[in-house]
């Protein structure tokens, strides 16, 4: 619906109702020097509500996004950015390598095999117009409060996704969960309610209570119930990618995500850093160093960096709880959160200890012992399991009640 035209702005394709949006600041600039090119600008429509405007180079062997927005949105997602508008351009292989050949490039003599290596990486210029904007989890500006919220707000967001849009996000990360901006005027969309009475998933998030943040960027999205895209990019925000991802032993799976959201937490209470107490040297410094706690989490190979979160994450609550003590001042009752997360994640059935559980393969015969022995005794995951016994819906239940608290008692 929307085209660029000369200048600062954008109309829609319909000449008979033109909108223009004024393109105010570049927010996001994708690092890097292979990268998806992802620019995002904050904008407003000509009426004064404010949007956002995402360019990116989107993978066309991935679910395309502005596709994924659009089928939650006719899910009645909720805690989720809306779609205004998508559009696509010219893509790598049939526009900017038009008549390419292998002898342009040392590494494919065979004509076969580049076409098939143009195929994988074949990309698509989109843009997409998005509401709302808002600052991310990783703004240091953000109290507490706000950074609580929008860890709710993305954790609903995400379950609605998945649970009720078919959706998994894969790509949980501080950047990609926001709080609305109340100081700018958003869009309000036009949406007929559907009563709370006969509302299937209102377990997830009552609709007549506001959320003040929703979770963003469906890039890495997928539909739940399908198979691997074949896309060769790595599916997630580096620190914040689970464990049995990072190792690539698992396909992913809703736990993983809810994994993520830890990480997240993580992050928020650690960064940036303060200098005090909690931060002086010592004998565990190497673990979690004073001055960049996660260090390991951003600087490792994938080998070590699931290494270091399953010894001292999953494995030693001790070493856990030193973690804990490199948070920020005001953020002392996330400790309480995360310790409750990490119990979610990894509790072993009948133990106060956690530990790392492997998904069974159904090729072995696995779900038919399962069966059989109604869960007793096994040590392997389901699918749709988080820790042994417990479903993706149960054990997103305990981390919006643990979420829930911390909000409460932030606003007391």
């Amino acid at each position: 619906m929307f085209k660029p035209i000369l200048g600062n702005s954008l109309v829609t394709d319909d000449p008979s109702s033109e909108v223009a949006v004024l393109l105010k600041e570049l927010v996001f600039l994708t690092p890097g020097i292979v990268t998806r090119g992802t620019r995002i600008w904050t904008g407003a429509l000509s009426s004064g509500e404010a949007i956002v405007i995402k360019y990116s180079w989107s993978n066309t062997n991935r679910a395309f996004e502005g596709d994924l927005y659009q089928l939650a949105s006719e899910k009645r997602v909720i805690g989720v950015a809306t779609i205004l508008n998508c559009s696509t351009f010219e893509n790598v292989l049939t526009h900017l390598h038009a008549g390419g050949s292998p002898a342009a490039d040392s590494n494919f003599r065979d004509p076969h095999a580049y076409q098939i290596h143009m195929q994988r990486q074949n990309r698509v210029l989109s843009r997409l117009v998005i509401s709302p904007t808002g600052k991310p989890l990783r703004d240091e500006t953000l109290s507490p409060l706000q950074v609580a919220e929008g860890l709710l707000a993305g954790l609903i967001g995400h379950a609605s996704l998945f649970f009720q849009g078919g959706i998994l996000h894969r790509d949980i990360s501080p950047n990609n969960m926001i709080i609305i901006d109340d100081s700018l005027p958003q869009l309000t969309l036009d949406s007929s309610p559907v009563p709370t009475t006969s509302d299937p998933f209102a377990w997830i998030w009552p609709r007549d209570t506001p959320l003040r943040g929703c979770l963003i960027d469906l890039d890495y999205a997928i539909d739940a119930s399908a198979q691997p895209s074949g896309a060769l990019d790595r599916t997630g925000t580096y620190p914040f990618i689970a464990i049995q991802v990072l190792r690539g032993r698992e396909r992913h799976r809703y736990r993983h995500d809810l994994e993520s959201f830890l990480y997240v937490l993580l992050w928020v209470c650690c960064y940036p850093v303060v200098a005090g107490s909690a931060n002086i040297l010592s004998p565990f410094d190497s673990i979690w160093p004073a001055l960049d706690p996660l260090s390991k989490w951003h600087d490792g190979d994938e080998f070590s960096v699931a290494s270091h979160k399953i010894a001292h994450v999953i494995d030693d609550s001790m070493l856990f709880g030193l973690l804990l003590e490199r948070f920020r001042p005001g953020f002392e009752r996330f400790k309480r959160v995360a310790r409750e997360i990490r119990m979610t994640l990894w509790r072993l059935p009948g133990l106060n200890r956690c530990g790392l559980s492997d998904e069974g393969k159904p090729s072995e015969g696995r779900g038919d012992e399962y069966e059989e022995q109604g869960g007793g005794g096994r040590e392997w995951l389901l699918p749709e399991e988080v820790r042994l016994g417990v479903s993706n819906k149960d054990a997103f239940q305990e981390v919006k009640k643990s979420m829930q608290w911390l909000v409460a008692t932030l606003k007391d």
